[in-house]
């Protein structure tokens, strides 16, 4: 059970973390917070599948 949930919680938030605390440290520029960029890096993990399941269901046609 340990390694279970070390797996499926544990990793993917330390993982996340670290994901938010290097695109906000990216985005800094002359001491002021790029907004858009950390909305765009910290929602591109989220929103990838997302957008494929939602915009382009399986066995549809795109026309």
């Amino acid at each position: 059970m340990g390694k279970e949930v070390m797996k499926k919680t544990i990793l993917p938030m330390l993982f996340l973390a670290v994901w938010i605390w290097f695109a906000y440290n990216f985005c800094m520029s002359l001491g002021q917070t790029e907004w858009w960029k950390i909305w765009m890096l910290i929602g591109m993990p989220y929103g990838i599948h997302r957008m494929c399941v939602w915009l382009l269901p399986k066995n549809f046609d795109i026309r």
